[in-house]
Formats: structure tokens, sequence, C-alpha cells
């Protein structure tokens, strides 16, 4: 069942998320940091990407104070070193198959099966290790969010299996698959040793995107902002930070195509140079629509750090969709 924020009764905290970054810091930090990746050839990204998600963090407001964002270039360059190295190895089991007799065709098939399902493997990894690393740098008041580490391998598995039955169902069982991981990741997060907690039901999300599907296809693609809408307000509003904190957001339609594809057109008409003013307004109005039901309980919340190495970097390097099922 979709909740949707204004249809509870009980109000809103005074608790506030707010974006208080300007346009023009942002601007020259994008110039300084694209100036840096070129003339190093492209060395410099992974600091330009630490950067950025500092200025991201740091001017995001939970009511009164800051997020802080603790990360290092030089830890998501130590990632990309990995995927690069992932990728020579099973890049170099295939082509390696090139080399071997026609008289071993059945060799060729199962080297090339398994330098196929070693890449896919790396996805879950990936995107488990995006999401441990951002949350293991991010702190709020001085205490530092984490993922519960013990349930890592029950997610790679998990997302392998439907990885699996979405092929098996060509595509069908994919929102499925969305859920999974929607689920294992906001329920694994933690922020000190409280933990999130994400309260949907399969069947209310499998039913919300077989409908949305439909109604897109009906529709030819007329209803996407409306799907989106729903998706968004669905996944918010059944997380929950340990058993006294609710979230909702005040997402419509229109507001998608107003947050989302206007910023879009702008930088594009611009040729780039409207995108931090795109970016910041977008932040701006989006995170004034999140809403906050109960309480925060700052008197529970005790320091847990999880200082586990992670992979943004490989996150990134794959091309991970780190959607949360938005």
């Amino acid at each position: 069942m979709e909740l949707h924020a204004l249809d509870r009764a009980d109000q809103p905290t005074s608790l506030r998320l707010s974006f208080e970054g300007k346009a023009l810091d942002y601007l020259i930090l994008i110039l300084k940091t694209l100036f840096l990746t070129l003339i190093t050839a492209g060395l410099y990204y992974p600091w330009a990407r630490a950067r950025r998600l500092q200025f991201l963090f740091q001017n995001t407001r939970l009511g009164q104070h800051s997020l802080t964002f603790t990360g290092h270039g030089r830890e998501i360059a130590l990632s990309y070193l990995k995927g690069i190295a992932l990728y020579a190895i099973f890049y170099g089991l295939i082509f390696g198959t090139t080399k071997i007799s026609d008289s071993t065709t059945w060799l060729k098939l199962v080297l090339v099966w398994i330098s196929v399902m070693g890449f896919y493997s790396i996805l879950p990894l990936a995107i488990w290790g995006s999401h441990a690393y951002r949350l293991s740098r991010l702190r709020y008041r001085s205490i530092y969010f984490s993922m519960d580490r013990i349930r890592r391998k029950a997610f790679v598995l998990q997302f392998l299996l439907d990885m699996i039955f979405t092929l098996l169902s060509f595509g069908f069982y994919f929102p499925m698959l969305k859920f999974h991981m929607t689920e294992a990741l906001i329920s694994s997060a933690r922020w000190g040793d409280q933990a999130f907690t994400f309260t949907a039901r399969s069947r209310d999300s499998y039913v919300l995107a077989l409908k949305n599907f439909g109604l897109c296809l009906i529709t030819i693609g007329l209803y996407l902002p409306f799907a989106i809408a729903s998706r968004v307000r669905f996944t918010v509003a059944h997380t929950q930070f340990g058993d006294e904190l609710d979230f909702a957001i005040d997402l419509k339609a229109k507001d998608v195509l107003t947050l989302f594809l206007w910023p879009m057109i702008l930088s594009t008409l611009t040729l780039g140079l409207a995108y931090p003013w795109a970016y910041v307004w977008q932040k701006q109005r989006l995170y004034l629509k999140v809403l906050f039901f109960g309480r925060l309980p700052l008197e529970r919340v005790q320091q847990s750090k999880d200082k586990a190495a992670a992979a943004e970097g490989l996150g990134d390097f794959l091309g991970v969709d780190l959607s949360l099922g938005v």
C-alpha cells in the first residue's frame, strides 16, 4: 500500500532537511577539479569526486547541524585500481578463450561463462561497497553512519539469485530484485548503534511496479513522472530510524518534471554553464519536501564507527545504479 505525506493524521516535526550550498562556490569547485583532472590525464578524478562529495554533505543540514564527509581521494583511487585489475582478469579470461583450438569448444564456453558470471558478481559487491564507504565516512553530530557488515554476504547471494530469476522470467522478476536490494541497503544502515528499517511488503512493492509499468505502456511514457513520484513516496514512507522517527516526502509528478527535467534542459541549453545553479536549486527544493514524523532519539545513539575498507570508486567505475529503488 502506497503512503503519501499528506495522508498522515499526525503532524511532521520541526526537524528539517536543507541544502545551503552556493552555486558560485560549486562552479569554482567544478572548474578547479576539472582543470586538475585534465592536466593529470584523469588521475585527479578520485580526488575530484571526494571534493564534490564533501561539498554535497557539508552543505546538507538536518535541523541545526550539518553532515560531514571525511572521505579522501586516495581511498577512492585505490578502489579504482581494484576495479581495473578485476576488469583485466575477466577480459583476459575471455580473450584467452580465442587462443584455444576448435577441438575444445566446450572449454571456451565454460571459460566465457565463468568470466561473465564473475563480472556480474562484482555488481552487488560494488553496490554494497559504495554505500558502505559513503556511510563510514559520513557523520552527523560527531556520530558516524555505517553498514552492518554481517549482512553483506546475504545481500550478495540474494542479489545473484535475483539476477538468475530475473533472466529466467524474462525480466518480470526485476521488481523483486530492486525491492530486495532496497530493503537490504536501508535495513543495513546504521547511525551510531541505532538501525534504519525498511517496513514495506514485497507484494505491495511488486503491485506498485506492475501498475507503474502498465500505465507507462498505456500512456506511451506520459505516466513516467507519476510512476517516479509514487515510487519515491513509497520508498521514503516505509523507511524508519529506530522505532521513533518516520520519514515521508511530499513529491508529486509535477515536482519530478520541475526538479529533474528543468535543470537538465537548462544545463543543456547553456552548454553546462548553468549546471551549478541548477544543481543547487534542485537540492534546495527537493530537501524541503522531506518530512519527519516522531522524534530523533539522540539520547540513545552511541558511537559505533566501522572503518572497514569499501569500494566507492569501484561502484562508480562500474556505473552502478545506486538509486535505492527510487
